[in-house]
């Protein structure tokens, strides 16, 4: 790392902490801000006790929701917006305690289908 960096924003939680690893095992943590995505258990708690300035939450299954809604609307004909904004919080030591414990699982299905998802609905299925 240059000596005149002093932020890394890691494209996800785990190559953030390998990061902030890294910068403790160099001697060279002191004065980095380390930012990330994802929103994972581990950034949360990595932001709870301090090496990871923030993460930011992102929610797969209303993520899921939005693309079988705009997924259904595009199969009736309907235009779909090219660009489609989704929830994310950004959490930092100032609001970690609101997430910590509540995140969903990694491992959840991009498959799950929500109350009220399109695709459940009768009048929807094909």
């Amino acid at each position: 790392m240059d000596e005149a960096s002093n932020a890394v924003f890691a494209v996800n939680d785990p190559s953030a902490l390998g990061v902030i690893s890294a910068l403790e095992a160099a001697g060279k943590s002191t004065g980095v801000t380390v930012v990330s995505v994802v929103g994972s258990a581990q950034g949360i708690a990595a932001v709870k006790a301090g090496p990871l300035y923030s993460t930011s939450v992102q929610f797969p299954r209303e993520i899921g929701r939005i693309a079988a809604q705009r997924f259904y609307e595009h199969l009736d004909g309907n235009s779909v917006e090219k660009y489609i904004r989704v929830p994310l919080e950004l959490i930092t030591a100032e609001n970690v305690h609101a997430f910590a414990g509540k995140q969903e699982p990694e491992t959840t299905s991009p498959f799950f289908h929500a109350a009220g998802c399109p695709c459940t609905t009768p009048t929807n299925r094909r």
